[in-house]
Formats: C-alpha cells, structure tokens, sequence
C-alpha cells in the first residue's frame, strides 16, 4: 500500500507540473488568437478606408485632369478637400442633425407661388410652425365644454361651435407675429395644431390633407369670414373626409 501511495505522489509531481504548464500555455495562445483576432480586424477595416480614400483621391484627379483639359482649373486648389472626403468625416449624429435642417430649411422656403392659395398656405404654415400648444389643455377645455351642452357623444360636437377654447398666454405672446391676430385666429391656430398632432399620431392625414386645412384656415381669417366662429377638431375631419375617399382610408 505504501508503494501505491508511493507512486501516485511521484506521478503527481512529475504529472502535475506538465499539465499546469500544458493548461497555461494554451490559455496564453488562446489570448494570442483573440488578441490576433482583433487586430485582423482593426487591419481589414483601415485597408478598405485606405482604398476607399485611394477611389475617392484617383476620382478627383480624374476630375482634375478632365478640367484641366477643358481650361477650367477651378476645382485644382490643392487645399480644396472633395466633399465625399469631407463627409466621412462627420458622425452618424451630426449627419441626421444636418439633414434635418435641411429639411426644415427647405419646408420654410418653398420656389416660388403659383397662386394666393399657396401663398396663404405657405404664409400660415410659417406663422405657426414653431408656436407650442398645449393639447391635454386644449382637451380638458373641449371635455368641459362637452359637459356644459350636456354631450356624450363627441360626433356632436360637430353641430356646435367651439368658441370658448381659450389659448394659454404663453400660446398667444407667441403668436404676436400673426398678420391678423384676434380671438378667432388664437383659437383656429391651437385647434389646427391640436389636430395635426392627433391625426399625426393616427396615420390618418397625409401632408397635403393638413395644408390644405391650413391654406382655408389662413384665407379665412384674412377674409374676416368667420360667420361662425372656428369650429371643432371634427369639423376639420370633415375637410379630409373626401381624401380619406380617394385615397381608400377611413
């Protein structure tokens, strides 16, 4: 038995040392792979951008070389970086903010009118397009409003006239700029807006639907032709009604 004993302990010496060396060194080479890994990674994504630049360089030689032969040398500054080398430059969220106001810019500033009713659509939309409203205010005013004329049904708030819908002062210091600032026009602008966020969250209205909603708003406080007063958010629906028709939806 003392021999056994024995002889496992000298195995365990010689053995054991021989395993702990085989395990570390093949954790060192595992760590040498991933290590390589990242590096073949690192190596293949900076060679296709060197390529890239390589594509990008060569092109505007060429266009270089072309202009030179056509005697304008008007893009051969040396300085002058091309605007694809330009771009790479920019993050991804300085991209999307750019782009966004582009957007915005181009929205504002539209070629040209074809007649006073894009004009009036494009004056209005201006006017209103950085005014806040306050649309849980708006609602808790048209729930009133609901109550008082004893309502249950908001579909007959159609036959009625929404009036007594009051803008916020913050709403109405905001809107100082409007050509024909009065009573009617505050409410027309917050109820305009109200409705453009609902349809908007709704998929139901389409950018066109809400200019031309927009367009009639503005000539009509222009007019001075609010017989009635400005009516509801389900009156406007109406409007869009017939493109809700045409274009299949409901």
């Amino acid at each position: 038995m003392t021999d056994l004993n024995d002889s496992e302990e000298i195995t365990n010496k010689i053995v054991a040392p021989v395993v702990s060396d085989a395990l570390s060194r093949f954790q060192a080479l595992k760590a040498k792979r991933q290590e390589a890994k990242k590096l073949n990674k690192r190596e293949i994504f900076q060679d296709a951008k060197n390529q890239r630049m390589a594509s990008i360089k060569a092109r505007q030689e060429e266009i270089n070389k072309q202009n030179q032969e056509a005697g304008d040398d008007r893009h051969t500054k040396q300085d002058e970086k091309d605007q694809s080398e330009k771009n790479l430059e920019y993050t991804i969220e300085e991209t999307e903010k750019w782009q966004a106001k582009q957007k915005k810019k181009n929205n504002n500033h539209r070629d040209g009118t074809q007649n006073l009713d894009i004009l009036a659509e494009t004056t209005y939309i201006k006017e209103i397009s950085d005014i806040k409203i306050d649309k849980e205010e708006y609602n808790r005013q048209k729930k009133s409003l609901m109550e008082k004329y004893n309502i249950d049904d908001e579909s007959q708030l159609k036959s009625i006239v929404d009036v007594e819908n009051k803008p916020s002062p913050q709403t109405m210091s905001e809107m100082d700029g409007l050509q024909n600032k009065n009573q009617v026009t505050l409410n027309a602008v917050v109820q305009y807006k109200v409705f453009i966020e609902e349809s908007r969250d709704r998929r139901r209205a389409t950018k066109s639907d809400f200019e031309h909603v927009a367009c009639e708003f503005h000539v009509m406080s222009l007019e001075q032709s609010w017989t009635v007063a400005i009516v509801s958010i389900e009156v406007l629906e109406l409007h869009l009604e017939p493109a809700y028709k045409r274009q299949g939806r409901t």
